[in-house]
């Protein structure tokens, strides 16, 4: 996951000569029972939060780069869900 994150991030900048607005969903809901991503990360907390971050930090100079050249302003959003409702009650050691 983590991987294809990098290489999707590596890559947009080379496919996209500009960049107004970045989306981040957050759309991994609860993975229960718990499991580990490859890196050793909890699949939810990397998938939904560190994935975004790295994200969004590959592309910030080519969100800053189009901003300069038109409005001045460009945009990052976050979403996220309600998908936490949906946990079970006992606690989750993560």
């Amino acid at each position: 996951e983590a991987e294809l994150q990098r290489r999707v991030a590596a890559d947009e900048p080379a496919r996209a000569p500009s960049l107004d607005l970045l989306v981040n969903n957050a759309g991994v809901a609860a993975q229960f029972p718990l499991r580990l991503t490859e890196d050793g990360v909890e699949a939810t907390f990397q998938a939904n939060y560190l994935g975004h971050f790295a994200l969004t930090t590959r592309l910030l100079p080519l969100l800053t780069r189009t901003a300069a050249g038109r409005s001045g302003r460009g945009r990052v959003v976050h979403l996220t869900s309600g998908a936490h409702r949906g946990a079970p009650p006992e606690v989750v050691h993560l």
